[in-house]
């Protein structure tokens, strides 16, 4: 849903919307079949961390719900989220946010943006219905940055 209501508002240029899950894939293609066809939306099957865009092709990237930013250090996709966008560009996560009893995951999220080289800010609906952890690329990284080890 999310990739037709940013399709429809394009002045120009592309969304490109990666997922590793065909089922997702082919109902985003089957949602957005007239901005596919008018090369408006780009659609790809592969995880973040194997993502292999041109280096700063992005000016912006988000994600709804994507818990691998708070289940892990998410450090591989960092990297590529580095990578991928220019500089000063920013990446927004976006959650629901926690029930009461929940755990609450936005400082874990905003904590593994920052170890992964973004400039972090967490703002929290406030109704607490949702939140949002932007990163920003500083201008001076390096991009894209050396790998770091393979998880274990």
């Amino acid at each position: 849903m999310a990739v037709a209501l940013v399709a429809e508002r394009l002045q120009g240029g592309t969304i490109t919307a990666i997922d590793r899950s065909a089922t997702a894939l082919a109902r985003a293609r089957a949602r957005n079949a007239e901005s596919v066809r008018s090369g408006r939306v780009v659609l790809e099957q592969v995880a973040l961390a194997a993502f292999r865009p041109d280096p700063g092709a992005f000016d912006v990237a988000f994600a709804i719900n994507v818990n691998l930013f708070w289940t892990t250090d998410a450090a591989e996709e960092c990297e590529v989220l580095l990578g991928a966008l220019g500089p000063g560009a920013a990446v927004h996560l976006v959650y629901e946010g926690p029930a009461r009893s929940a755990r609450d995951v936005g400082p874990v999220v905003a904590a593994n943006l920052e170890l992964g080289g973004f400039a972090c800010e967490l703002r929290r609906h406030p109704d607490g219905a949702m939140f949002c952890v932007t990163g920003r690329r500083p201008a001076d990284a390096r991009s894209p940055r050396p790998a770091r080890p393979p998880r274990p």
